[in-house]
């Protein structure tokens, strides 16, 4: 019996998500949300961690509770983190080639 690749997508999925389940446990669900934290204290945090050790393994809660402790989530990294995206937002080049890419991509269309 022939299957289709979505059909075969799916089974694949399901038996990943049932590996990650009896990995993990019923803790899964918290320890994704403590490895991607919506406070963005703790999110810049843990993105330094991220950017200073290439090791970092933000899933394991002792990497964390690591980087916390070598790292205090603090107003001073969040600001940081702010200036660099602002600064990428106005850059006139990156702009530039942006509109370049997606006109060129619009031609490519019709």
């Amino acid at each position: 019996m022939k299957t289709s690749k979505k059909t075969a997508w799916r089974l694949c999925g399901t038996v990943c998500a049932g590996l990650l389940v009896s990995v993990y446990g019923p803790d899964l669900l918290d320890n994704i949300r403590a490895a991607f934290p919506g406070d963005a204290l703790h999110a810049a945090a843990l993105r330094g961690c991220a950017l200073a050790t290439p090791a970092f393994n933000r899933l394991d809660p002792d990497d964390r509770a690591a980087c916390y402790a070598m790292r205090p989530p603090n107003e001073v990294d969040l600001s940081v983190s702010a200036a660099r995206l602002h600064r990428l937002d106005s850059d006139v080049v990156q702009r530039q080639q942006l509109d370049r890419y997606l006109a060129a991509r619009n031609d490519q269309r019709d």
